[in-house]
């Protein structure tokens, strides 16, 4: 959000008060390193549920929705680079294809917030379930970690 509002403000159009590579550099490549760290503790999430815990349906179907999800954000979020950073540096007004790939991307992102909450509220409703499945063991170091 940072990167879309500043751009927005301060891009081409007011370059006076920081060029474009600048406001790319500063707001859009940490974005990218958070994407990249969010991407990785998705995926962990949603494979740790399916491969332990795939035969719960409640719990598999938001992981699932997980994956596909942040193949269309990562589609998504490229799709809003090409249109802003490439081909929409010189534009004055936003275009159609800018306007869509962004708030497709935002989109993409609440819908990822709302399905890893239902996941954690699956995961908790069904936590006796969960507990069987792990030994008592295991229990017992996770605890004492």
């Amino acid at each position: 959000a940072a990167f879309r509002h500043v751009w927005t403000k301060w891009g081409p159009g007011d370059a006076n008060l920081w060029p474009a590579n600048k406001i790319v550099h500063t707001f859009l490549y940490p974005h990218i390193l958070n994407a990249l760290l969010v991407a990785g503790l998705i995926l962990y999430v949603a494979l740790r549920t399916l491969t332990r815990h795939g035969g719960i349906s409640q719990l598999k179907r938001p992981a699932l929705t997980l994956i596909l999800l942040l193949v269309a954000q990562l589609l998504l979020g490229f799709a809003a680079y090409v249109t802003r950073i490439v081909q929409g540096v010189i534009e004055v007004q936003p275009t159609a294809a800018l306007v869509g790939t962004t708030v497709a991307h935002l989109a993409v992102g609440a819908l990822i917030l709302a399905v890893t909450l239902v996941l954690i509220i699956q995961g908790h409703r069904h936590s006796r379930e969960l507990a069987e499945v792990i030994p008592f063991e295991s229990r017992q170091q996770v605890v004492s970690v």
